[in-house]
Order: structure tokens, then C-alpha cells, then sequence
């Protein structure tokens, strides 16, 4: 689930921008990927949208031209593939984008591999030693 966070009484109430539900969706479809961790938060929320009161940390969507947005999402992965595994990000952020009605303002979706997940280490391996 994406990490949104809503600040004020109103915050609640307000209805996202196709920004920010473009955000929302983008995000929710990148983590649904398989070799997709979770989402980067950076330091200063660089790769992150605001709006309506929110902020959605992992995804920054902004304006990119004749009514379209540009997507760049900052994720932590698995060791895997790095190009497919954005390839798939891509189709499927696409295909949600369309499912959400927002298929018409989706404009180029950027993969930014921030950090990878390591494995974790079994009791067997620590025994083992070099």
C-alpha cells in the first residue's frame, strides 16, 4: 500500500487532483509488480507528490505537456533483472492508468532504482563463514 500522508482537518475531505490520483495509481501498480520492495522515500521528499493536503512518498508526477503527466517512480527492488523489471513497471502502471480512467494524461513513466533489498542471511550461511 502506497505511504500517504494527509495533514489538517480538511485533508480528508479533498478530492485528489487527476495528479495526485495519478500518483496513487502508479504507485499502487508498481508495488503489485513481482521484485518491487517498496517505495523510496528520499531525504527532502524529492521523489514524492504533493497535493490536496497529501504527500505520497516513492512517486513524483509532474506536468509534462498537452495535458499529460510525467511519472517517475523511485523504488527499492529485489537483486534481479533491472531492465525488465522496469519494463513491467511500466506496462502495469500503464494498464492501471488506462483501468482508472487516466489513460489520457499518463505521459513517460521513469523507473529510478533507488536502493536494492538484500537477502536476507540465513543462520546457515553465518555458520558457515568464508
Amino acid at each position: 500500500m502506497p505511504q500517504l500522508h494527509t495533514s489538517g482537518p480538511r485533508a480528508a475531505a479533498v478530492t485528489p487532483t487527476d495528479r495526485v490520483r495519478l500518483a496513487e495509481v502508479a504507485l499502487e501498480a508498481a508495488l503489485k509488480v513481482d521484485g518491487v520492495v517498496a517505495p523510496h522515500a528520499p531525504i527532502g521528499g524529492g521523489g514524492s507528490t504533493r497535493g490536496s493536503g497529501r504527500r505520497l512518498d516513492g512517486v513524483s508526477v509532474v506536468a509534462g505537456g498537452h495535458e499529460r503527466f510525467d511519472v517517475s517512480l523511485h523504488l527499492v527492488t529485489r537483486i534481479v533483472p533491472l531492465h525488465p523489471l522496469a519494463d513491467r513497471v511500466r506496462e502495469r502502471v500503464s494498464r492501471a492508468a488506462r483501468r482508472s480512467g487516466l489513460g489520457d494524461r499518463l505521459g513517460p513513466v521513469d523507473v529510478r532504482i533507488e536502493d536494492l533489498a538484500e537477502p536476507p542471511v540465513s543462520a546457515g550461511m553465518l555458520e558457515a563463514g568464508p
